[in-house]
């Protein structure tokens, strides 16, 4: 599995073939990335973060293309001063450090399996039906909407029909992970 430490000494590398210094940005892992493989963050047109789906560890080649592409994104703000997205400016940068320049990773296995797993569990936990319409809202927590049905007031408005009336059931969460 790549570390953080593998990541920056592969930055400091492409570093000094451009001649800029990447190490404020701040580099870390996120298990809450479930379809994005990384994301450079920015404040203004400054990068200050780059994350990687931390699935992408087991996969070397899918690791490597997302950080190098991740990389490009700082590189090139910090080389003209402003953001780039995926136009030519990026481009000519990956080109320089040798990734692909395609907006787009191509879908590995640690990704496929992410997936299916994300699809075999319940969306949603909390189901609040208006007694008027029959409207169905459903939710994952129990939020103020929840909380406020379970209390019987009249405080939420059905979306559709306007009615103040809501029955509130439960369905159960269902999970593959043993």
């Amino acid at each position: 599995m790549w570390q953080l430490a593998d990541v920056r000494r592969e930055y400091d590398r492409l570093d000094a073939l451009l001649g800029i210094d990447t190490k404020p940005v701040q580099l870390s892992f996120s298990r809450r990335m479930k379809k994005q493989y990384g994301v450079c963050e920015f404040r203004g047109n400054r990068p200050v973060e780059i994350r990687i789906a931390d699935f992408l560890r087991e996969e070397e080649e899918a690791f490597w293309q997302t950080a190098r592409h991740e990389f490009a994104h700082a590189a090139a703000a910090l080389l003209t001063h402003k953001r780039h997205g995926h136009d030519e400016a990026w481009k000519s940068v990956c080109r320089a450090i040798g990734c692909s320049d395609e907006r787009l990773a191509k879908p590995c296995e640690a990704a496929k399996r992410v997936q299916q797993q994300a699809e075999q569990r319940v969306q949603c936990r909390y189901v609040v039906t208006c007694r008027t319409c029959g409207a169905e809202n459903r939710y994952k927590r129990r939020g103020k909407v929840v909380q406020t049905v379970e209390k019987g007031r009249r405080q939420c408005t059905c979306r559709r029909c306007g009615g103040t009336r809501f029955t509130l059931s439960m369905e159960r969460m269902e999970s593959n992970d043993t």
